[in-house]
């Protein structure tokens, strides 16, 4: 976690290295997500814009689109800029008022990054 001049930033990561042979068996798979619970403490309190992004197999990875979409006769330009545009990752945006502690759960998938983006709000 860092703190700028808007506000705080919080980067969490579920960071695994997989056998490639086990890469596709979904129950193996599974068993490497995390359900993290965080508590941040010391926060100057105030009203806060929180702008949540995941990053992970669902949202913003290439290569679950491109094994997705491929076929036997391969891609063309349209299909391989279909996967360009709309591999993005996800954005929740939320309000909270901070008395000086904030606490959530995060569900993070294998090799999920999860990135907060918490600005305070002058009013």
């Amino acid at each position: 976690m860092t703190r700028n001049d808007r506000g705080y930033q919080l980067i969490l990561l579920n960071c695994n290295y997989v056998n490639p042979y086990y890469s596709t068996e979904e129950t193996f798979l599974k068993k490497l997500n995390k359900d993290l619970h965080v508590t941040l403490t010391n926060l100057e309190p105030g009203n806060y814009q929180v702008r949540k992004r995941i990053f992970d197999k669902d949202n913003g990875a290439l290569y679950k689109k491109w094994w997705d979409l491929n076929s036997e006769h391969g891609m063309d330009e349209e299909v391989i800029q279909y996967i360009i545009q709309t591999s993005r990752p996800s954005l929740e945006l939320f309000d909270m008022t901070f008395d000086t502690e904030w606490s959530f759960y995060s569900y993070l998938s294998l090799n999920a990054i999860h990135f907060f983006d918490i600005r305070k709000m002058n009013r």
